[in-house]
């Protein structure tokens, strides 16, 4: 299941402008290695909200990370049905993202 961790970063300007989601792998080592491509991300897109999803381990160094909004969870060994499926696009697409970055070679 899919649960929103807080806003990371509250100020106006992070509103006005649309997101970027960021789905990291879900293991504490490999989120750490992601927040190098987030760093690209953030300073390729300046000024640009960044969400990221990840596992609920990695959520609390999400918040941590100066560049990230907002962290959203999902298992580890998330195996979404058809109607789970639906649900999340439904969520995410009401965040009205500009870009997805996949830093995993899952396709779930």
């Amino acid at each position: 299941m899919l649960a929103v961790r807080g806003d990371c970063v509250g100020s106006k300007r992070y509103r006005a402008l649309r997101p970027i989601l960021v789905f990291c792998l879900p293991a504490i080592g490999d989120f750490i290695r992601c927040h190098s491509a987030i760093q690209i991300i953030a300073a390729t897109f300046p000024g640009q909200p960044i969400d990221v999803i990840t596992s609920p381990l990695a959520a609390p160094l999400a918040r941590l990370m100066p560049h990230v909004r907002k962290a959203w969870t999902v298992e580890r060994h998330w195996n979404p049905g058809l109607k789970e499926r639906v649900r999340l696009a439904r969520e995410l697409r009401q965040e009205n993202y500009q870009a997805a970055y996949l830093l995993t070679s899952s396709t779930k």
